[in-house]
């Protein structure tokens, strides 16, 4: 079935109530709404696509949010730690696993945000952990994204979540599309394609991939 965009907006926001689009002089906008503990009205963040990778993804069109308040998580954003913030108001009954970085220190303080150095052994996570619904990677070094995916995906439960950003050094250089089809290539065999959404209009060397584990 094909939406027109404001059906698909419509749809976006049933999937997810904590998503709120609204349209304000002619521009779109979109909210992310978090219950207040202190009261019991919400608060509305706004999710700005020029300083989110997420938000300028659901600005270009994606098609499943694959992440919801009762989901567990692993998030490794080298470059920002906006989408950590979103993310942690986003998964309120759920977990967030996040890889130790000093410089997120007051966020990774919140309670439902854990720590964790890099896996060595998926057993180990299992005994104490349950699979994970979705993996978020943005890396700053492409060649590392494979050896992540592989790290993690023995944790990533069946019919999971794998989002990551591929991050090109220019958008005309043709090479780095040939690199990111061998990239895709070897994921084939674990991971069906969901969607691929281009991100320039917000970041300018930026695709963001959607796969799930087979």
């Amino acid at each position: 079935m094909i939406y027109s965009f404001i059906e698909f907006l419509k749809l976006l926001t049933l999937i997810d109530s904590n998503l709120i689009w609204e349209n304000s002089n002619g521009q779109k906008k979109i909210f992310l709404k978090i219950s207040n503990n202190e009261s019991s009205h919400s608060d509305l963040i706004l999710l700005n696509p020029y300083i989110s990778k997420l938000a300028a993804a659901l600005f270009n069109g994606l098609e499943i949010f694959p992440i919801q308040s009762k989901s567990r998580i692993l998030v490794n954003d080298e470059f920002s730690k906006i989408t950590l913030e979103h993310i942690s108001k986003i998964i309120t009954d759920g977990k967030i696993y996040h890889l130790e970085n000093n410089n997120y220190k007051k966020i990774l303080d919140m309670k439902n945000i854990e720590t964790m150095q890099l896996l060595k052994n998926p057993v180990d996570f299992l005994k104490n952990n349950k699979m994970l619904d979705t993996l978020y990677l943005d890396l700053k070094q492409n060649e590392n994204i494979l050896e992540m995916i592989k790290n993690y995906e023995p944790i990533l439960k069946q019919k999971g979540f794998l989002l990551f950003l591929y991050n090109f050094q220019s958008i005309e250089n043709q090479n780095n599309k040939k690199e990111l089809q061998i990239l895709l290539n070897k994921l084939k065999d674990t991971f069906e394609m969901v969607q691929e959404i281009n991100l320039t209009d917000f970041f300018k060397s930026s695709f963001m991939i959607i796969m799930t584990k087979i």
